[in-house]
């Protein structure tokens, strides 16, 4: 069982803090999402919300000087949605019935993932290797979640996903 280091772990606690701190009608705001970078290194950082019923993504925060990836705030297209409906982390979340922070790597190997549609539509683009993502508990049809990407190099590590693991009932309640 991974475990966190005196310094993770002070880290940790700062952050809940200042998260505390964050006032107004988005608790997520860019400024929070650089901060979290700074406790789980990535190259991306976001927290958005679907709403699966009408196919629309509800809110997008994009972490301060990353790359924007999101075209619009509608996805129309078909196909797309049934993409998106097929992403290993969120299969094994619907599969499992809870929403826990996982790798990409802990539900399918990089391998299989790189030989998938999903893969060659939605992250062969944009150089995207590793994530690692947590959802908040919602209904089903309203997801909400926060998602870090890693271009090549390394994958996140179990440190990575106990940081992320700790966090979310702290997300769940400044939600």
């Amino acid at each position: 069982m991974a475990t966190l280091s005196r310094s993770d772990a002070e880290q940790l606690l700062r952050f809940v803090a200042d998260a505390e701190s964050v006032g107004g009608d988005r608790p997520f705001t860019p400024e929070l999402l650089l901060e979290l970078g700074r406790l789980i290194e990535a190259d991306w950082v976001t927290y958005h919300e679907v709403d699966h019923v009408h196919r629309r993504l509800l809110m997008y925060v994009l972490r301060p000087g990353d790359d924007d990836v999101e075209d619009d705030d509608t996805t129309d297209d078909e196909w797309e949605w049934e993409l998106m409906n097929d992403h290993p982390v969120c299969r094994r979340w619907r599969e499992d019935g809870c929403f826990g922070a996982l790798r990409l790597s802990d539900v399918i190997t990089r391998r299989e993932f790189r030989r998938t549609r999903f893969y060659a539509e939605f992250f062969a683009p944009w150089g995207m290797e590793y994530e690692l993502k947590t959802r908040l508990p919602s209904p089903p049809w309203h997801a909400k979640t926060f998602a870090f990407h890693r271009n090549g190099g390394r994958d996140f590590t179990t440190r990575d996903r106990l940081v992320l693991e700790l966090l979310t009932p702290q997300f769940s309640r400044l939600w």
